[in-house]
C-alpha cells in the first residue's frame, strides 16, 4: 500500500532458517505456523465467490471457498466441480520435490503456486534449520473445509490429511503436526435442516495429526454500557477476573445463544438444548471438553447416525494455537474481531465504543491461562496420560517480530502501524504496569496487608522509583494524575479507579440535629488552579523529560504541577492534565449534612442522594445519626490504556556495557556459578554466552556495588555488634530488618575476597549515609560456611536476591578457564557493549566446609586431636542426633607442619587423629612445644575442602 507492506512483509527463506536456529539456541520450543494472508486490495476486479461485484479488500483466509461459495445462489457446493476447484487450490507438490540443504531449500516439482507447495516449502525450511517442535499444515480455512463433493465428503479435509503425510515425510516423528482450526470450525458445522457434521474428524483422527489445534477466540462477555444490562449484576466491570473465567465454559455459545441480532440488542437469550438425544454439547461451540470426551454421532437432516465418526474420545490433546483479545473497549465480547481500515473484515466488538483498552486484553489472557492450568478443570486422558488441554502449547496472539517501537511508529516503513493501538499485539503492552499489582507490592513491603485493589484497573506503560521513599510518596503523584480514589474503610484501605461502581443510598430528607441541615462550600473561582502541568518520561522521545499542560483560562492566578516518574506519550499526558484540571474545577464544591441512623453503613466513596442532592462521601462522623460531607464524583474515564511509543526521538540508544559478576561461592548452585548483572540503563534483559555459545538470559538487574571502606575480620557464629560495613549499591534500596528476619535469610550480601572466593553475610541495620551509600551494622559473618578474611575497599559486593541466575556448565568446563560474556538481549556478543569475564569454576558450593572446634590432649602416651565437622546439607534439623554427612564417605586429610613444611600427613575416616609419642617425636626430630595442625574434609568428587590451621600446645 503506497509502497509499504500491507502486513509487514514476508520474510525470506534465510531469515526463517536463522530465526528458528536462534530461538532454539536460546532454549525456546519452536512451532512454525505458515500463515496465509489475503493481499487483495480494494478495486481488485476479481470475481467474488460470495456474489459481490469484486472480492472484498484484504479478506480473512476463512473466506476462501468454492466458486460460487456455499449458501450462495448457484453454488457448486456438493458437486464434482467443487472437488476439482479444491484440488486445483491444493495442487500436487510433494515432499520429494524439495531438496533441503543446510542453508537453503530448492524445488523441482510441478510449476504451480499452490497451497501444498507453500506449506511443504515451509516444512522444508524447518528441516533445513534443524527441525522444529511443532508445525501447522494450515489454519482457519473454514469456508473451504466445509465444502462438500458429490458424495457428501469434504475434499479439503482429505487434502489436509494427505498434506499431513507429506509434511511428516519432511519433518520426521519428532515434530508435532496439526491444522489450526478456527474456533467456529473445529467441532463441525450445522445446516438449517438440522444437519450436524463433524467434518474435521477425519483429520483429527488421522495418524499423523498429534493434536486438535484451535485458534480460540470465543466470546467471553456480553457487556454493555450503563447498569441496565443483564451482566451488570454479575460483575463490577467487564474486566473482572471471575466474570471472564465464568464465560470460558459458560455463557454465550455454551449455555445460550442469540437467535438474531434483534435478540442480541434486547438480550433475549435462547438456551442451548437437545431434547431429542440429550446431546446439547454438539450445538455448543465452546464445549471443547465434551467434544474431546464424547464419541461423535453426526446428524443428517436431524437423524442421528447410529455409528460414530472415526474420532476416538480423549485420544489426542487440545492445542490452543492462538488465544487473544483486541485491546479495545469490550474486547471480550468478540475477541476474534480486529480493527484494520484497509480490510473488509475490520470491526469493533459488539457494543464497543472503539476506545483503546489494554487491560481487557491482559485479563482475557490471564483468565484463559489460569482456567486451563487448573487440574480440576483440565482432566487427564486415560488414553495418552496427559491433560486434555496442553497448557504449555497455548500461544498468545500476537507478538510481532518487527522491533518495538519502530513498529508501530514507523508508518513510513509499514502501513499497518495504526492497527496496533486497538489490535491483538502484545508488543508494547505485555510489560505494562498494572497499578493494582504495584500498590499491592509497595503496601506489602510497608507491612500494610489490609488493602483492597479489586476496583483498581489503571495501567501505565512504565513507572519507577528513583530513590528510597515512603509508599505514600511513591503513590501520591499517580493518585493525583490518574484520579485514583484512596479510601480508608472499615475492612481495608481501598484503591479505586475513577468511574468505578460504588454503593448508593437514597434518602427523602436529611436528619435534623438542631443546627444547620445543609452546609454548602463553594470556593471562589480565583481560589482554584486554572493551570496544571505534568512532567513525565516521553515515550515518543527516547524517554527524555516531557511537559504537558492544561489551562482553564489565560492569566490564571493559581497553578498546580506534578513531576511523575511515569512513561507516557504527550497525548496521554495532556489527557491526564485535562482530566485533573476538570476534577479540580468540578469537585471543589462540597455539601455537608446530617444523616439518620439509616445511613449508618455509609463509608467513604459511597454515593448518597438526599432530596435530589447528593454526591460521593468524603468523610463522616458519628456512630448513629451523624454528619457527612459529599462532593461531586469524578467524571474521568479509567486509565486502562498505556502510551503509544513513537519514532520521533533520537531512536533506540546502543546498549551500555553491563557490570557482570560470576559468583563461585558456598552459596552457589550445583550446576555452575551464579550470575549477577547491572546496567545503568537496563535494556530489558541480557543474553549470556560462554564457551562460544548462548547459555542463558538475565531478566532482572541485580544489586551490584563495592566496598567503600575496609571489611575487617569479625566473629563468626554470633552477632557482630561492633563491626561496620560501608557499601555503595546503585539501584538498590537497603533497609533495616528485625534480627529474626535476618536469621531467616533477609538482607544477604556476598563480598568478593582477594582470592576470588566470597563471604556471605547478613545485616540487621542499614543507614543511608550518601547517594547510593549505606552503612551496615549488626552483622552475621561467614554464613553458609563461607570464609571470613580482611577485604580491602573497592571489593565487589552483590545483593543476594532472586535476580541471580545460575549458569549451567558442562562437565569438561569445570576447573578450566571460561570466558563468560553478557550483552543486551538480541545484540551480538561481538558488539563493543558486551562485557567478558574470565572465570575458572572451582565448585565451591560443593566443597566440604572447614572443620571447627579443633582440640588436642594427651591420653597416656598418645597425643589425640579431635574436631567437629560441618555440613553443607540438612544442618538446620536440631532434632537429629547428627547432621547429614553430605559426602559419599567420611574422610579427612590431616597435616602436621613445622613452619610451612609438612612433616607428617595422613588420611583418617573419623574426626580424630591419635599419634604415639614416638611417632610425634619422629616427625619433628623431638617433641616440639607446639604443633601446627592443618585439617581438611575430603570429597570423593572434588578433593579437599577448605582447610583449617590451628597451633596446638603440647
Amino acid at each position: 500500500m503506497e509502497g509499504r507492506p500491507a502486513y509487514g512483509g514476508t520474510p525470506d527463506d534465510a531469515s526463517v532458517i536463522a530465526a528458528i536456529r536462534q530461538l532454539k539456541a536460546r532454549g525456546f520450543s519452536v512451532t512454525l505456523y505458515p500463515f496465509i494472508l489475503m493481499d487483495i486490495p480494494a478495486g481488485n476486479g476479481l470475481p467474488d465467490p460470495y456474489g459481490g461485484g469484486e472480492q472484498a479488500a484484504h479478506p480473512w483466509r476463512g473466506r476462501v471457498s468454492c466458486h460460487p461459495a456455499r449458501d450462495v445462489a448457484g453454488s457448486v457446493d456438493g458437486t464434482a466441480v467443487a472437488a476439482s476447484q479444491i484440488a486445483a487450490f491444493f495442487g500436487t507438490a510433494a515432499a520429494s520435490d524439495f531438496a533441503v540443504g543446510s542453508e537453503a531449500v530448492s524445488y523441482a516439482g510441478p510449476a504451480e503456486w499452490s497451497c501444498r507447495r507453500f506449506i511443504l516449502h515451509m516444512a522444508a525450511l524447518a528441516k533445513a534449520a534443524g527441525g522444529v517442535d511443532g508445525f501447522l499444515i494450515g489454519s482457519e480455512m473454514v469456508a473451504l473445509t466445509t465444502v462438500s463433493d458429490a458424495a457428501g465428503g469434504h475434499p479439503a479435509v482429505a487434502a489436509l490429511c494427505d498434506l499431513a503425510d507429506e509434511a511428516r515425510d519432511l519433518l520426521g516423528q519428532e515434530t508435532r503436526l496439526s491444522y489450526a482450526a478456527d474456533w467456529t470450525e473445529y467441532a463441525g458445522y450445522t445446516r438449517p435442516d438440522g444437519t450436524r457434521r463433524f467434518h474435521l474428524d477425519d483429520l483429527w483422527s488421522h495418524s499423523e495429526i498429534d493434536a486438535v489445534a484451535i485458534d480460540w477466540y470465543a466470546p467471553m462477555g456480553d457487556w454493555r454500557d450503563g447498569a441496565a444490562h443483564r451482566d451488570a449484576a454479575l460483575a463490577p466491570s467487564p474486566r473482572d477476573a471471575d466474570y471472564l473465567a465464568a464465560a470460558i465454559e459458560g455463557g454465550e455459545g455454551y449455555d445460550w445463544y442469540y437467535a438474531s441480532e434483534a435478540d442480541r440488542a434486547a438480550q433475549i437469550r435462547t438456551p442451548i438444548t437437545d431434547e431429542a438425544h440429550d446431546e446439547a454439547w454438539i450445538w455448543r461451540v465452546k464445549d471443547v471438553r465434551a467434544f474431546w470426551r464424547e464419541p461423535h454421532h453426526e446428524r443428517i437432516a436431524g437423524v442421528r447416525s447410529a455409528d460414530p465418526t472415526g474420532w476416538v474420545p480423549q485420544s489426542k490433546p487440545v492445542w490452543f494455537t492462538e488465544i487473544g483479545c483486541p485491546a479495545i473497549d469490550k474486547g471480550a465480547n468478540q475477541p476474534n474481531l480486529f480493527f484494520d481500515p484497509k480490510s473488509a473484515e475490520s470491526g469493533w466488538p459488539h457494543f464497543s465504543d472503539g476506545t483503546r483498552d489494554d487491560l481487557i486484553q491482559r485479563r482475557v489472557l490471564e483468565a484463559l491461562l489460569t482456567h486451563w492450568s487448573d487440574p480440576a478443570k483440565n482432566p487427564v486422558s486415560p488414553v495418552y496420560g496427559e491433560p486434555m488441554v496442553a497448557v504449555e502449547l497455548m500461544h498468545a496472539w500476537c507478538w510481532d517480530a518487527r522491533p518495538w517501537p519502530a513498529f508501530p511508529g514507523r508508518s513510513d516503513v509499514w502501513s499497518d502501524g495504526e492497527n496496533w493501538s486497538r489490535g491483538h499485539w502484545l508488543n508494547g503492552r505485555a510489560g505494562q504496569v498494572l497499578l493494582a499489582d504495584m500498590v499491592k507490592e509497595l503496601t506489602a513491603q510497608a507491612g500494610l496487608e489490609a488493602v483492597d485493589v479489586s476496583q483498581l484497573e489503571d495501567v501505565v506503560s512504565g513507572y519507577w522509583l528513583d530513590r528510597p521513599m515512603s509508599v505514600r510518596a511513591a503513590l501520591s503523584p499517580l493518585v493525583t494524575a490518574l484520579g485514583i480514589g484512596v479510601h480508608a474503610r472499615a475492612q481495608a484501605l481501598h484503591f479505586v479507579s475513577s468511574g468505578a461502581r460504588a454503593a448508593q443510598l437514597e434518602l427523602d430528607e436529611p436528619a435534623f440535629d438542631g443546627g444547620a441541615v445543609w452546609e454548602m462550600h463553594e470556593p471562589a473561582r480565583a481560589e482554584l488552579p486554572g493551570d496544571v502541568q505534568l512532567r513525565f518520561a516521553d515515550d515518543t522521545a527516547d524517554y527524555r523529560p516531557g511537559l504537558a499542560q492544561a489551562v482553564e483560562a489565560f492569566e490564571t492566578v493559581r497553578s498546580a504541577g506534578l513531576s511523575l516518574n511515569v512513561v507516557a506519550d504527550p497525548d496521554l499526558a495532556r489527557r491526564w492534565c485535562r482530566d485533573w484540571l476538570a476534577d479540580i474545577q468540578t469537585r471543589a464544591s462540597s455539601l455537608t449534612l446530617t444523616v439518620p441512623p439509616l445511613a449508618l453503613g455509609l463509608e467513604t466513596a459511597d454515593r448518597l442522594t438526599v432530596a435530589g442532592r447528593g454526591g460521593e462521601v468524603v468523610w463522616r462522623e458519628g456512630d448513629g445519626a451523624g454528619r457527612v460531607r459529599l462532593r461531586p464524583p469524578s467524571q474521568r474515564a479509567r486509565g486502562v490504556a498505556g502510551s503509544v511509543a513513537g519514532p520521533d526521538g533520537a531512536g533506540p540508544r546502543p546498549p551500555v556495557r553491563p557490570a557482570l559478576a560470576v559468583i563461585d561461592s558456598a552459596l552457589g548452585h550445583e550446576a555452575g556459578p551464579l550470575l549477577a548483572a547491572r546496567v545503568a540503563d537496563w535494556p530489558g534483559a541480557l543474553d549470556v554466552h560462554a564457551g562460544g555459545r548462548w547459555r542463558t538470559r538475565i531478566e532482572r538487574p541485580a544489586g551490584l556495588g563495592h566496598l567503600v571502606g575496609e571489611l575487617a575480620l569479625g566473629p563468626v557464629g554470633y552477632w557482630d555488634e561492633a563491626g561496620r560495613l560501608e557499601v555503595e549499591m546503585p539501584g538498590v534500596s537497603l533497609a533495616s530488618r528485625p534480627r529474626p528476619d535476618v536469621l531467616n535469610g533477609a538482607n544477604r550480601l556476598a563480598v568478593q575476597q582477594a582470592d576470588g572466593d566470597w563471604e556471605i553475610l547478613g545485616f540487621a541495620e542499614a543507614e543511608l549515609v550518601g547517594l547510593n551509600r549505606y552503612r551496615l551494622g549488626t552483622l552475621l559473618r561467614g554464613l553458609a560456611g563461607s570464609p571470613v578474611t580482611d577485604v580491602q575497599p573497592g571489593a565487589r559486593v552483590v545483593w543476594v536476591s532472586d535476580a541471580l541466575v545460575p549458569l549451567a556448565l558442562d562437565a569438561h568446563e569445570l576447573g578450566a578457564p571460561l570466558d563468560v560474556q553478557a550483552v543486551a538481549a538480541g545484540w551480538p556478543v561481538t558488539d563493543g557493549s558486551a562485557v567478558s569475564v574470565s572465570h575458572t569454576h572451582q565448585q565451591r558450593a560443593l566443597r566440604p566446609l572447614p572443620v571447627v572446634h579443633v582440640r588436642a590432649a594427651w591420653q597416656g602416651a598418645h597425643w589425640q586431636v579431635r574436631w567437629v565437622r560441618q555440613t553443607r546439607t540438612g544442618g538446620d534439623d536440631w532434632t537429629a542426633p547428627e547432621v547429614d554427612l553430605g559426602e559419599a564417605r567420611e574422610a579427612y586429610r590431616v597435616r602436621l607442619l613445622d613452619g610451612e613444611m609438612t612433616v607428617f600427613e595422613t588420611e583418617v575416616t573419623t574426626p580424630e587423629l591419635t599419634l604415639a609419642e614416638a611417632e610425634l617425636a619422629g616427625a619433628f626430630g623431638g617433641l616440639p612445644q607446639a604443633v601446627t595442625v592443618e585439617i581438611a574434609q575430603l570429597s570423593a568428587r572434588l578433593g579437599a575442602g577448605r582447610s583449617v590451621r590451628r597451633v596446638l600446645t603440647l
